[in-house]
């Protein structure tokens, strides 16, 4: 027997039964033998998915703890250790653990998306053993197992139909074709896509409608399924831009910190009379100055911040450091289904013999009208709607105020749209109650019903428009049927799914016997719609408007692709199907996908291989989707976004972020957060550093000058932890700037900090390095203590800190004004709380002594207030400099 290889990859599609039950010597009414069976589970094992070979948690969670930045925390937490400051050392310490769990958490999550797949296969099936019928487990099952399907099973593995009798099957979540699927046993060309492979029913998937015997070609990971989750598997999960840069920030800091430690020391030891210990304490200090150990924590609750947000809005984040990277995302691949439209068959259009009629409203709520264009279509479209309530086995129900349905997805449009014209399904039913019917058929095309009512029998027929003509012939006339399949064409052109009904008034007693002998009188035609959403149009529209390239993949019909691009105005850039994508090299497709805007009848590895080549072109990945099939792709894009309501529990652990209400006009919503969230990081790094750049820079001209030290490291500490991180925190919840829609995506190759950001740094430490200097010096002129001095420096840096807060609020626009000054609530209070603490750091004598601060004059006090004013008013300068030359970010 051949090796175990993907069901598909043999071809069972275009073979014949006779040749696939003589591949796997199979009897089609005796199936295997119970030994034969148990031999082949030996050889190919059980239908349950691999589970992967995985590393302990405890060497996965230690694995988090190697990297640089957590290398410059662990320097800090030295450092505060070194100067006795164990409550520093807790709070860093924590930091470091904190973004430790995070990421063991995150990659827990990618391998339960793995593990959810095999959930996905069907816990039982109906198997045919030494020609009896009996119920196994689901994973007892081999290749060469005959089982039988019916109505509302889940399909075990992928099978071979070898009688199908009427037989659909929902395929949305591996396929993403939104309506259930006709299935026969007819041999196909082998190069049938797998959407289109009628004979075939995946693993997976549900039986919708109509039973079926099959033979099982493909278990476990040997199924189309399988094939899923060992892409899955193969795909690794890919760095944030936030997480690089911070990493190469890491890097950096390090470096210079460390040069400027070492130079520091050495010019200290070789060029003053300075004293060791003296030069090991200013040492230390100019290292914690330096060192940002506030930027982790205030980056994560920046994060966690907008994650709370975005939950507010209908984004779930499953991966703190994507709310960031959506800002960088340039390209979106969407699936149609469930994602741009409502996953719930609508129907748009009907066309009765006396007229025309649009019909609005979405999905199976009925909210909506039909709009008449003739004031005698009314009888003629009753007659209609009366028929596909009647004809119909599906049901539409109100509970609590909410639908509730039950049966094939177009039935239930039909039922929606006679709800909208006020017809009750029960009371029709009681009116004409059924008393015969024949079920559809894909070969017939077409669902007949009998009824009894009180005013006598009604015949009523609903199926493929080319099948209803063909029985109203004798009731049309030649003219009447050439204007009716040319009307039918023409909603098919659309990309609408188009049906069409009849009835005939038949004697009592008549049955369906000899029902098509019955002069059938043409209804109307109806065209169905999976719709667009109301608000993704005008979510398509934002993204373009933010630089953002929107591709829908789908596996649809490529027809039905286009219709729906075009409603939701996405272009007329031609549609790429799966069959010329595998033509295609990586090359032509790579150059294709730069303004193509419609991918149809796509396969998960047809959705792998553009978001790869995207991330190969440089481009910035995000992927949306709902179903098995999109999970590889997701997990393998920078940003995967799932659907929370319609969504597969595989693509949910799969993706970084879920969509609670299923809108795309979310993701717009997400992306804008996305970039405020990476501003408020960059305000956030530019103020730190900023400050942190101006307390090592005292130090280190303290030493070349061989002056006093103007603050202690001590003193040092209560800057940065104290003022500058509760500071930084308040730029965390700092609003969008005016244009964040409206420039590019975040490029993922820029720096976190750029030459702009580092010329604001430079002036604004400068700035503050002369104020405190100044007041340092001037203090020590009037004959006040080094300490009171001291005080006055740190004073000055904490309150010059709070007006450059004010000034960076926003990169470039003005901070004079209502806005700008009050329009950060948050920032307000935290500076009023600041003022309370640096007063106790001034007056309280608790703190003089940890700190070795004094009580400063009411003049000082007016010195360190009007330096203040002028570093303020010479940084705003700056600004409105930066603005006249048209630059509105750093």
């Amino acid at each position: 027997m051949a090796e175990p290889k993907v069901s598909n990859a043999h071809g069972w599609h275009a073979r014949t039964n006779d040749e696939v039950l003589a591949h796997w010597s199979t009897d089609a009414l005796e199936g295997l033998g119970i030994s034969e069976a148990e031999s082949r589970r030996a050889q190919w094992g059980p239908n349950t998915m691999e589970a992967t070979t995985k590393q302990p948690w405890w060497q996965r969670l230690l694995r988090e703890f190697v990297n640089p930045l957590t290398g410059v925390l662990a320097l800090a937490v030295a450092l505060t250790l070194y100067l006795e400051d164990y409550v520093d050392a807790v709070v860093i310490s924590a930091v470091i653990l904190i973004n430790a769990v995070i990421g063991f958490a995150q990659e827990y999550r990618a391998e339960k998306a793995i593990s959810q797949v095999a959930g996905m296969l069907t816990p039982h099936a109906r198997v045919v053993r030494d020609g009896k019928r009996t119920r196994i487990p689901a994973s007892e099952l081999v290749p060469g197992d005959v089982v039988w399907l019916e109505s509302g099973d889940g399909v075990p593995a992928d099978c071979r139909l070898l009688d199908a009798r009427s037989l659909e099957c929902d395929e949305s979540a591996l396929t993403g074709e939104s309506v259930p699927v006709a299935k026969s046993e007819e041999p196909l060309p082998g190069d049938t896509p797998l959407a289109e492979q009628s004979n075939m029913v995946f693993a997976g998937t549900l039986v919708t409608r109509g039973t079926a015997s099959a033979l099982v070609v493909g278990t476990a990971g040997n199924t189309a399924l399988g094939s899923i989750g060992s892409m899955m598997r193969r795909v690794a999960r890919l760095r944030t831009p936030l997480t690089s840069r911070l990493d190469r920030l890491a890097q950096q800091i390090t470096a210079v910190v460390l040069v400027l430690a070492v130079g520091t020391f050495a010019w200290g030891y070789f060029a003053t009379d300075r004293t060791m210990d003296f030069l090991i304490i200013a040492v230390v200090g100019l290292a914690v100055g330096a060192i940002p150990e506030g930027l982790p924590a205030v980056v994560t609750f920046a994060l966690a911040w907008s994650a709370r947000k975005l939950a507010g809005m209908g984004a779930l984040v499953r991966r703190l450091p994507a709310v960031e990277a959506l800002g960088s995302v340039d390209v979106v691949f969407t699936d149609k289904t469930g994602t741009l439209t409502a996953n719930e068959m609508t129907v748009v259009d009907v066309q009765t013999p006396a007229g025309r009629h649009t019909v609005t409203g979405v999905g199976y709520d009925a909210d909506g009208d039909i709009a008449e264009t003739h004031p005698d279509n009314s009888e003629a479209l009753d007659d209609l709607l009366r028929a596909v309530v009647l004809c119909n086995d599906s049901t539409r129900e109100i509970h609590d105020n909410k639908v509730k349905t039950a049966g094939d997805p177009t039935e239930l449009a039909l039922l929606t749209l006679a709800a909208k014209a006020g017809v009750n399904q029960e009371n029709l039913f009681e009116k004409w109650p059924r008393t015969e019917a024949i079920p559809f058929d894909s070969d017939r095309q077409y669902m007949v019903t009998l009824h009894r009512g009180v005013d006598g029998e009604l015949l009523v027929v609903k199926g493929s428009p080319e099948r209803i003509l063909e029985l109203c012939q004798h009731t049309l006339s030649e003219q009447q049927l050439a204007k009716w399949h040319a009307d039918s064409q023409t909603m098919a052109r659309s990309g609408s799914r188009v049906l069409a009904a009849a009835h005939a008034r038949v004697a009592p007693g008549t049955g369906l016997n000899s029902w098509e002998s019955q002069p059938l009188e043409f209804l109307g035609l109806l065209g169905l719609l999976d719709p667009p959403r109301p608000d993704a149009i005008r979510a398509l529209e934002q993204c373009r408007e933010a630089g953002v390239h929107v591709v829908m993949v789908t596996g649809d019909h490529p027809e039905t692709a286009r219709a729906v691009a075009g409603q939701l105005g996405m272009g007329d850039h031609g549609v790429l199907t799966g069959q010329e994508l595998d033509d295609l090299t990586d090359k032509e497709l790579t150059a294709l996908l730069e303004h193509i805007t419609v991918i149809a009848r796509v396969t998960p590895a047809h959705k792998l291989r553009l978001v790869q080549l995207s991330q190969h072109a440089g481009h910035f990945v995000a992927m949306t989707g709902d179903g098995v099939n999109d999970a590889p792709a997701l997990r393998q894009a920078h940003i995967g976004v799932a659907m929370g309501q319609k969504g597969t529990d595989v693509a949910r652990e799969a993706a970084d972020i879920v969509l609670t209400d299923d809108r795309f006009a979310t993701i717009s919503k997400a992306i804008r957060e996305g970039r405020r969230v990476y501003d408020n990081v960059k305000k956030t790094l530019l103020f730190l550093l900023a400050t942190n750049v101006d307390e090592a820079a005292l130090i280190m001209l303290a030493i070349i000058f061989g002056v006093a030290l103007p603050v202690t490291p001590t003193q040092i500490l209560w800057i940065n932890l104290v003022t500058s991180v509760s500071l930084s925190f308040a730029l965390v919840f700092e609003r969008a700037e005016k244009s964040v829609m409206h420039r590019g995506p975040n490029p993922k190759s820029l720096s976190l900090i750029t030459p702009r950001m580092i010329s604001r740094i430079l002036l604004v430490a400068l700035l503050s390095v002369v104020a405190a200097f100044v007041v340092f010096q001037e203090q020590l002129a009037v004959g006040v203590s080094v300490q009171e001095a001291q005080t006055a420096a740190v004073t000055m840096l904490v309150v010059v800190e709070m007006a450059i807060l004010i000034n960076h609020r926003r990169f470039t626009d003005s901070a004079l004004g209502r806005e700008g000054i009050a329009g950060n609530r948050v920032a307000l209070v935290v500076i009023g709380l600041l003022v309370l603490l640096q007063l106790a750091f001034v007056y309280l004598p608790a703190l003089n002594l940890v700190f070795d601060s004094r009580p400063l004059p009411v003049d000082t006090w007016l010195i360190i207030i009007a330096v203040t004013l002028t570093v303020f008013f010479i940084i705003e300068g700056e600004k409105w400099w930066r603005r006249s030359r048209g630059h509105h970010s750093l």
